[in-house]
């Protein structure tokens, strides 16, 4: 009975704040026509398979906010509209000058909320997030699957440059091409938007062809351990959202998740030139972030401020003293480690020939 009571309440919340969403996305049309004017100078995309460092990556580079600017989860869920964002960032200012005791509680309450996704995904309001999320206002998001396991509807979404409903994909990419316009109306027209989201994979070439000259980043981390580590992930959010799931469907499902985060990529950068994409190895990445970061902006010729440098070196030093809580247990889920590399060893070799010395 729970169980129904929690789905149900978020599935009214969905709703409701979707239906909010589109209200106010229709109202920017009156009230701020000229956001669709904004020009989208060639983004950044994070498109890495899940469990690879992503999230952290994302992070690190939205932290130069001179160059970069990203949706953070609010945004997405909450107020993808220039109206409510300005209203958002009304209320806020109006808070700070009266003590800021709005701000304090939401940040309480924000941590109560996503306490649960600390384990494998630590997750904010506040924070820069997927912005693969933002189709969540138009029903178009992997994610839904955590909440709908046999939910048939997104599975197109694993194969978005191959689907042949035109209009379909127009559609979303409109979508997701005028959020990014409304995002750098109010918060950094003239920046790079920086995008992150391992379920932008299987849109690589529909992304360059609706931004031109956009940029690929790519980090690549060895089968056994991406694949049990995205299929403890997605049981974990199976668990949070309350949701049934039967272990052999889960896994069945991760793997052909993977199938195409493994193999379509690859495809594509083969046939881009060098300077249009990065790829780098997950334990590079781990072993000396500062490095690796540097090589992205020296290949992608984005200036490194001194502030920055600063700021790299002291993610590297914390980088030195974390460790993983998690394990990769592969009898768990009713699969050997030699089974995810026998299946995924090619093309991850593959991966291993486009990797930047």
């Amino acid at each position: 009975m729970k169980r129904i009571f929690i789905r149900s309440v978020y599935i009214l919340f969905y709703g409701f704040a979707t239906a909010i969403n589109h209200l106010c996305l229709a109202l920017d049309d009156i009230f701020y026509p000229s956001y669709r004017k904004v020009v989208i100078r060639p983004p950044l995309f994070i498109v890495s398979m899940p469990r690879t460092a992503t999230t952290w990556l994302h992070n690190i580079l939205a932290s130069d906010q001179q160059q970069f600017t990203s949706m953070k989860l609010w945004e997405m869920l909450l107020a993808p509209s220039v109206l409510q964002k300005k209203l958002i960032l009304w209320l806020s200012k109006t808070d700070r000058c009266a003590g800021g005791h709005i701000n304090r509680l939401l940040r309480n309450w924000d941590k109560r909320i996503f306490r649960g996704y600390k384990p494998v995904h630590p997750s904010s309001l506040f924070a820069v997030e997927d912005d693969d999320l933002v189709l969540f206002n138009i029903f178009s998001n992997l994610f839904l699957v955590f909440f709908f396991p046999h939910l048939a509807h997104v599975d197109f979404l694993m194969e978005f440059d191959q689907m042949p409903d035109i209009k379909r994909k127009k559609r979303i990419l409109s979508f997701y091409r005028k959020c990014i316009q409304r995002h750098l109306y109010v918060f950094g027209e003239g920046k790079t938007y920086l995008s992150k989201s391992a379920t932008h994979s299987p849109r690589m070439r529909s992304l360059r062809e609706w931004f031109p000259g956009s940029l690929f980043l790519f980090t690549v981390r060895r089968p056994e351990q991406a694949v049990l580590s995205g299929i403890g992930t997605a049981s974990h959010f199976c668990a949070l959202f309350h949701t049934r799931f039967n272990r052999a469907g889960l896994v069945r499902r991760t793997l052909a998740m993977y199938d195409s985060y493994f193999s379509y990529p690859v495809q594509v950068l083969k046939e881009w030139p060098g300077e249009s994409y990065f790829v780098n190895r997950y334990d590079d990445l781990v072993i000396n972030v500062g490095r690796e970061v540097t090589r992205i902006y020296t290949h992608f010729q984005f200036p490194v401020s001194s502030d920055f440098s600063i700021y790299l070196h002291e993610e590297w030093l914390k980088s030195k003293s974390y460790q993983s809580g998690h394990q990769y247990i592969s009898e768990n889920w009713g699969i050997s480690s030699a089974e995810i590399t026998l299946r995924y060893t090619p093309w991850y070799k593959k991966y291993e020939n486009l990797i930047h010395p």
